[in-house]
């Protein structure tokens, strides 16, 4: 693909005073594969950008009406086919769900759009955004059925402006969360969406556009504390403003981070207890570990009634029962943290991170100490966990 390609389209209003050049230079991440993420992804591959499409399913023969995907293939590795026929390696596929991937893979990129329409993401990726300093675009889809409609908003707390959970209250959360599965079981799973391709295409189109604003700084007032609500039943476009909540349940943190050059097969608790005592000073007697995204269980249950004491992220492989059974994790009795103590009670303070659930790489843990504000360690992958590199 030639420089020519673009001729025309830098001659665009989104794309006037050199913003074309911005844009080439950007690299989007698309979480969701599905009738948003997928076009709007080859969209952003073939105007000239790079991205990262994010999606752990396989399509299904249900979806092709609808979807860029074929039965019993993996999503996002057909999206990222289709990205990459429009403009060569424009396009990165990653299987598998946000969550399981950590924050490290979201680091670099200019702008998140979160095309799962999961409420139960909400609260997660408005703190991956935040606490990355980069903006998010929500965007959905009116899944009943019963109108054209669907919106894209864009969160920011991390930069100073609205995020998609301000004015959210605990029990907004609560409400949210029983629609995300535990990872491997169909109990709580969203029901399918319902939604045409025309309303689709409609709402991807938009998000483009408000991506492409956020990115080349044109316009980028339109998007800011900004919903854009698309009613194509009625015909109406119409923007609504967001008001940034200073009791924000995302807290609207921007994390400072530390690169810890360790892979999670590599680290264990043990160990990033003791690299704590070398990032606080002075040295605190009692520090806590959070491993962000990953609560670890301390006990499993099995179908036959028995119960195990266990440790490990809802990612981890639970244990095997006497009966010979694998068992599920007891959610209810996750910890957020966990101190020195707490590890060697359970018997984990020599347990690779890995084994435990966590990311191999990307994974965040935030240090928490008393007098100290919380430190933010992202896990970088080499294999020299001693070497701690100070924050960017």
């Amino acid at each position: 693909m030639t420089e020519r390609c673009f001729d025309r389209l830098r001659r665009t209003a989104t794309f006037r005073d050199g913003g074309h050049e911005r844009w080439r230079r950007a690299r989007l991440g698309v979480i969701g594969a599905g009738a948003l993420g997928g076009p709007l992804a080859v969209a952003i591959a073939r105007s000239g950008a790079r991205v990262t499409i994010i999606d752990p399913q396989d399509g299904a023969e249900e979806n092709l009406g609808t979807q860029l995907c074929r039965a019993g293939e993996a999503k996002a590795r057909t999206v990222a086919a289709a990205c990459n026929h429009a403009r060569h390696g424009a396009a990165q596929a990653l299987i598998a769900d946000v969550r399981r991937l950590g924050p490290g893979a979201l680091r670099g990129l200019d702008v998140l759009c979160d095309c799962t329409d999961d409420p139960g993401l909400a609260l997660y990726l408005t703190e991956v955004s935040n606490g990355l300093g980069v903006p998010l675009l929500r965007l959905a889809v009116d899944g009943s059925g019963q109108s054209e409609m669907g919106r894209i908003r864009c969160s920011a707390g991390g930069s100073g402006m609205a995020c998609q959970v301000c004015g959210w209250d605990a029990a907004d959360l609560l409400r949210a969360l029983p629609r995300t599965p535990c990872p491997g079981e169909a109990a709580g799973s969203p029901p399918p969406t319902l939604a045409g391709g025309a309303l689709s295409m409609a709402i991807a189109g938009a998000g483009l556009l408000q991506a492409e604003r956020l990115v080349t700084g044109n316009d980028a007032e339109l998007v800011w504390n900004r919903e854009l609500i698309l009613d194509l039943t009625r015909g109406e476009i119409l923007s609504a403003r967001l008001a940034r909540s200073a009791d924000c349940l995302s807290g609207h943190a921007r994390w400072r981070l530390i690169d810890v050059l360790a892979s999670a097969a590599a680290l264990t608790l043990g160990r990033l207890f003791a690299l704590c005592q070398n990032i606080f000073a002075p040295p605190p007697r009692d520090v806590a570990i959070e491993p962000f995204g990953h609560p670890l269980c301390v006990e499993a249950r099995c179908a036959c009634g028995r119960e195990a004491r266990a440790c490990g992220a809802a990612w981890a492989a639970p244990p095997r029962c006497a009966c010979g059974a694998s068992m599920s994790w007891r959610r209810e009795t996750a910890h957020v943290r966990l101190s020195a103590q707490d590890a060697a009670d359970l018997g984990v303070a020599d347990t690779p991170l890995s084994a435990l659930g966590l990311p191999e790489t990307g994974a965040l843990l935030v240090a928490h100490a008393p007098d100290h504000a919380p430190t933010h360690l992202l896990l970088a992958g080499s294999a020299h966990p001693q070497e701690i590199v100070r924050p960017m």
